[in-house]
């Protein structure tokens, strides 16, 4: 069933600064999207490592600080692409232990040639770190109540066809709220996987707090 939406909450924050995605701890904000272009290498970059067969995987545990040329080990030659990668991924994952006071957070850097999780779905974290480098963002919904549950925790009873009110866009910083942010998770951001047309596919990084 399609739940219904309110309209006197402002859920969604959207900043052109790193010092607004600290709004994510604003009661009532769900999601803080940090707009912002990449540098045409690091795309470049990124459309390379989409293209590689077999595709990226990277899923590693990392602490505030820590050097991440070797965890990550990013293939192909140096180059200023790749550096450009490697240096925004270490900023992102400073600003977002600075963030959360997190001094472990688990990091994954994938290409996705499908959709990962296409029913929307909260998570059960206190908040996420999404950026997709190159294909379709993360879609999330503005505001629902009333969510009819599944089985399932985190899957939401609600229409596949149900059309998304924000998705972010490539180089976009999101940070997304969970269910453990809050004692009644009633400010967990609704979100959803984007489909990924035939053929194509996503750089995605995500991050999260491990304690």
């Amino acid at each position: 069933m399609n739940a219904p939406r309110t309209s006197d909450a402002q859920p969604s924050v959207f900043t052109d600064e790193i010092v607004g995605l600290s709004a994510i701890y604003t009661p009532g904000v769900r999601v803080v999207a940090w707009r912002r272009a990449l540098p045409e290498a690091l795309s470049a970059y990124a459309a390379g490592l989409v293209a590689r067969r077999p595709c990226l995987e990277r899923a590693c545990t990392v602490m505030p600080g820590q050097a991440l040329a070797a965890p990550l080990d990013l293939p192909g030659e140096a180059s200023e692409g790749r550096a450009a990668l490697l240096a925004d991924v270490q900023q992102l994952t400073q600003i977002f232990a600075d963030l959360t006071g997190d001094h472990q957070l688990g990091l994954r850097l994938r290409v996705l040639d499908g959709t990962m999780c296409p029913k929307w779905h909260v998570d059960r974290l206190r908040v996420r770190l999404i950026c997709t480098y190159l294909g379709p963002g993360t879609e999330w919904l503005e505001v629902v109540d009333g969510v009819e549950r599944s089985p399932s925790p985190r899957i939401l009873g609600l229409s596949s066809g149900l059309a998304p009110d924000h998705s972010l866009s490539p180089g976009w910083v999101g940070l997304f709220k969970g269910a453990s942010a809050s004692e009644d998770g009633h400010d967990a951001a609704v979100h959803r996987s984007p489909s990924v047309p035939e053929g194509g596919a996503r750089l995605l990084l995500t991050l999260e707090g491990l304690g």
